[in-house]
């Protein structure tokens, strides 16, 4: 996650080409989680993008 801190999502892969609305970014968060954390059962993200709008990238799971 350190290579999102400080940047512009825009210049971050996989930002760079594709458009970094908070569904994405909860997408692509829960991916990563789940290959970096192969044993952990991620159920979903949710990404806020201000005060009371948020975005939920629901996992499918057994």
């Amino acid at each position: 996650m350190s290579r999102y801190e400080g940047n512009c999502f825009n210049d971050v892969v996989p930002f760079d080409e594709v458009n970094p609305t908070a569904e994405e970014v909860a997408r692509v968060l829960a991916e990563e989680l789940a290959a970096t954390v192969p044993k952990a059962a991620i159920v979903g993200v949710e990404v806020g993008e201000a005060a009371g709008f948020s975005a939920t990238y629901w996992t499918a799971h057994e």
